[in-house]
Formats: structure tokens, sequence, C-alpha cells
């Protein structure tokens, strides 16, 4: 009799955990924490992602966060120029160059991805770029804020080595208007376990360590000087 009680009495908070389930606000862009891989999710609840072979770990957990079992790969288009891939720009999965991938969310706006910021990803393109998207994610910590002050909403590889994996809920505020909610996984000011952070590489911004040929030898000169 005590147990049926038990039951009865928790219906109600299991009925509110099913609602609050059912009810929460998903994240639109979830970002992994080293910039390299991205993803959104589109109008049919499927998860479009920038790379075809993401980091197998992140996407598992970023799909079973959002509910879905639909992974939508991007179409590569290596020849395309930086002005067509924002032209063509699809809702369904993104489309990528050698340097970069744009997909065009359902509340319109352009979100672009920077791979490559040698050779392969011209001033001109960052240019464009800045000009055309919403919300730009650098895989690079070298590079801070290139759209400046009144350009796209920017995340750098710096940003995510600092604060962790991003997730962000966009709005939309009247006819043009956008508003990017963008939540880390570690706030600052950094907790005493977090410190560490701050002594990476990339959080100082500084690019991938390489190691010269010469390196031995310049080492050598250096001790006997």
């Amino acid at each position: 009799m005590t147990t049926t009680r038990l039951r009865i009495a928790a219906l109600p908070f299991l009925a509110m955990g099913f609602f609050l389930i059912a009810t929460r606000s998903l994240p639109d862009v979830l970002i992994s924490e080293d910039a390299r891989l991205v993803a959104v999710r589109t109008q049919d609840g499927a998860l479009a992602v920038n790379r075809k072979r993401p980091n197998a770990f992140s996407l598992e957990n970023w799909l079973r966060a959002e509910g879905t079992e639909t992974v939508r790969k991007p179409d590569e288009l290596s020849s395309a120029s930086t002005a067509e891939l924002i032209a063509r720009a699809s809702a369904h999965h993104f489309l990528c160059n050698d340097a970069i991938c744009v997909l065009r969310h359902e509340s319109g706006a352009i979100i672009g991805h920077v791979r490559k910021t040698d050779a392969a990803m011209p001033r001109r393109s960052f240019r464009e770029l800045c000009g055309a998207a919403d919300l730009v994610v650098i895989n690079d910590a070298r590079i801070d804020r290139p759209c400046g002050a009144d350009g796209a909403q920017t995340i750098t590889a710096r940003d995510l080595a600092r604060r962790g994996s991003a997730e962000i809920r966009i709005e939309r505020k009247g006819r043009d208007a956008l508003l990017f909610n963008i939540a880390y996984a570690i706030s600052e000011p950094h907790r005493p376990w977090h410190e560490q952070r701050q002594f990476s590489r990339a959080a100082r911004g500084l690019g991938p360590y390489k190691r010269t040929r010469n390196a031995p030898e310049e080492a050598k000169k250096h001790q006997q000087n």
C-alpha cells in the first residue's frame, strides 16, 4: 500500500520531467573546443556538420543532446569561390571549398567556418565572408576579430582554448537583427582548476608548435656562443 502511494506521489514529478525535456531550448549551433568541428541543427532536426569525418566522440554527444540520429555531411566544392559558396548557401548542409564552409540557418543567418587561413584563404575571401556572414568560426588562434567591431560575430580558436566548447542559440530581433546567445563550457574568470587554460599556445594567440629541421644545430650554436 505504501509503495503504491509513493508511486502515485511521484507521478507529478515524472510528468514535470517529461514536460521540461519536451520544451527545453536546444542549441542551434555547436562548436568543438579545438574549433575544427561545427554542427548546426537544421529545420527538420538533423545535425549538419562541416567535416566529412567528424570527431566521433563529440558528434555522438551532440546527437544525444539534440535527440537525433541524422547527420548531414558537407558538400565539397573545392573549386568554388567564397562568393559562390555564399550565394549557394543551403539550410540543408554545409558547402565547403578548401578554405571555408558555409551554411544558411533557418533564421536566415549565414554561418561560416574558416578551415585554413594561409594562402588558401586570401584577404579578399575574408572580406567577402565577413561582409556576408552573420557568424564566423575561425580555426586559427592567431587571428583576432578579423571582421571588425561592426562585422560578423566571430569565434576563434583562441576563444575556445580559453573557454571550452560553445553552444549558440540564434534569435531574430525584428526583420534584420539577429542575436547570438553564446554559452561556453567554461566561464571566466577561471576557477583554480581551469587556470592552466590561459597558458596553452592557442590561448596565448599562438599557432601550433612546429619543430624546425635544424633545431638541434641552432641549439648547439647557441650553447657555443
